[in-house]
């Protein structure tokens, strides 16, 4: 899936920077380079390849850019340092891969981001200029984005899931640097602004990165199956006991929001703040012992079995994701250049479903030191369930940016 786009204000820009490049717990530091990368034609304008540095993103969070560059805050002195979109794997592929150790299906999800990346860059870019005393909105088709894959949900399940630093610049046709554009007042007929678009058309973004993803994944040999709306689906090879043994963190949030008979997403959202716990961090064998000897003992099932047997029919063998990425087994490169824009006839946003509104990007600010919850979350919340026996924890826990 791929979450609502949430809004990065940082009143401590390497804090941030810090937590999304190194605080994942599954890293180690021989395989930590191969769990992040730079992408977008933003990002190859200004020079920026390979592995993210903590440093560097802090300083574009900041405005400023590699060559000098250095773009303002705007007009009321406050800073946007970008918008974060997480994409997360179905579980029963987190399990797969992290347990199993099919490192193809963590490559089929790579490219799944970039693809659908690449179109949000293709059609939301935009810059916001002033020309002859009107305001001009002028797509530039050229994003920053920071990658950065983490592997455990704050439960310390198994979930495989890319941050997408977007950043907030853009290589404007007038060969400037500037702030992507936003518009203030929204005209649903005529979409303008990065943040409007991407927000208007989140769904049929969503739809694209699951159907993308879900083809890659059957190509490795694994069957997929429908479970949800807008394009959500599981390995038909994984039970589903299995794999709600191991989301007892949507299992805590659903928990909470059974207590109310009718909720937005806003709500949820808060609900999901209020009920999450800080990260903590684990030796990567260790997890994958304990996850393994969990599913064994609770539901009687075996993924490396599944997973060796998938492998064996492409004469391949498991292998962890970070061992599979040093030996160069993994590509992580885009396959092939997208289009400048979508050939289609109508906006995207008429191709999903209207419901609920899901909160806008400036609802819930991604920052270490604005995450208590807010006065008006639901009392009495329940809190997390900790893993039976879980695997000793290394190092302390710390306050940390939204994520699923």
């Amino acid at each position: 899936m791929m979450s609502p786009p949430r809004a990065i204000k940082t009143k401590n820009a390497q804090k941030t920077a810090d937590y999304y490049v190194n605080e994942e717990s599954y890293y180690t530091d021989a395989t930590q380079p191969y769990f992040s990368q730079w992408f977008g034609k933003g990002a190859a304008h200004l020079g920026l390849k390979g592995p993210v540095d903590a440093s560097t993103l802090a300083a574009l969070y900041d405005g400023h850019l590699p060559g000098g560059f250095h773009i303002k805050p705007g007009s009321n002195g406050e800073r946007k340092a970008g918008y974060d979109l997480v994409f997360a794997m179905p579980k029963s592929a987190s399990q797969v891969v992290l347990i199993g150790g099919d490192y193809r299906v963590y490559e089929a999800f790579v490219a799944a981001v970039k693809f659908t990346l690449s179109l949000i860059e293709a059609d939301c870019a935009q810059s916001r200029r002033r020309v002859d005393g009107e305001i001009v909105y002028e797509k530039t088709g050229n994003l920053t984005v920071a990658m950065m894959t983490h592997f455990t949900s704050r439960a310390l399940d198994p979930h495989v899931h890319i941050h997408g630093n977007i950043l907030n610049q853009t290589l404007g046709n007038d060969g400037k640097w500037g702030a992507l554009a936003s518009d203030s007042e929204v005209n649903p007929d005529d979409l303008k602004g990065f943040a409007e678009r991407l927000f208007a058309n989140q769904k049929y973004y969503g739809a694209i990165f699951m159907a993308d993803f879900q083809k890659r994944v059957v190509d490795c040999g694994w069957q997929t199956e429908t479970v949800g709306p807008n394009g959500m689906w599981e390995m038909v090879d994984i039970p589903k006991a299995v794999r709600t043994l191991q989301s007892k963190r949507r299992n805590e949030i659903e928990k909470a929001l059974a207590r109310y008979t009718a909720f937005t997403q806003k709500q949820a959202d808060i609900v999901t703040l209020a009920t999450r716990p800080d990260k903590v961090a684990v030796e990567p064998e260790s997890l994958t012992a304990f996850w393994q000897d969990e599913i064994k003992t609770e539901a009687a099932f075996d993924v490396s079995r599944i997973v060796a047997r998938k492998m064996a029919e492409a004469s391949l063998a498991p292998l962890p994701i970070g061992e599979a990425l040093q030996q160069g087994k993994v590509n992580v490169a885009l396959e092939k250049e997208v289009a400048e824009s979508l050939p289609r006839d109508i906006e995207p946003s008429a191709l999903v479903e209207k419901d609920e509104p899901l909160s806008k990007p400036d609802e819930i600010a991604a920052d270490p030191d604005t995450l208590t919850p807010p006065e008006n979350a639901p009392p009495d919340v329940p809190g997390t369930t900790a893993p039976t026996n879980p695997p000793p924890a290394t190092g302390k826990p710390g306050k940390v940016p939204p994520a699923l």
